[in-house]
Parts: structure tokens; C-alpha cells; sequence
């Protein structure tokens, strides 16, 4: 799944086609991963309509990185 998540999720989240949500809950990493409105102007899957659209509220869902986080201590 990482190299999944580098090579295709995070440059997509980057450009702005894909929201993903990070969370912890049970000590497990949780990862949600929504397209954006841009997905649809920008591109067009055979399966782009497997899925209904679904509303979520709009939140910054840039990622904030926790203290224990900084490999630089």
C-alpha cells in the first residue's frame, strides 16, 4: 500500500484530484480518500460510475503532522 499511496494517491492529492483524511483510532492509521469536484473536469473512468457522488463537509484536510512525528530531533 505505501508505494501504492506515494506513486499514485499523494501526487494525485497534490495536484488536487484527490482529499485524503488521516486519523488514528484503536492505534490503527486510518486513511480516507475522497475526489475533489476537479476530478470530474479533469478526468473520466470506466468506473466513474460505480460510485454516487457523496456531499462531505468541507474541511481542511491538510495534513498536520503530530510532535512525535519530527524524525529531526
Amino acid at each position: 500500500m505505501a508505494a501504492f499511496s506515494c506513486c499514485v494517491l499523494e501526487p494525485l492529492e497534490w495536484v488536487g484530484i484527490l482529499v485524503q483524511t488521516r486519523e488514528e483510532r484503536e492505534a490503527e492509521h486510518v486513511h480516507h480518500v475522497f475526489k475533489t469536484p476537479l476530478w470530474r473536469s479533469a478526468m473520466k473512468l470506466d468506473t466513474d460510475d460505480m460510485l454516487r457522488p457523496v456531499s462531505i463537509q468541507q474541511v481542511d484536510f491538510r495534513y498536520r503532522p503530530e510532535p512525535s512525528d519530527n524524525l529531526l530531533r
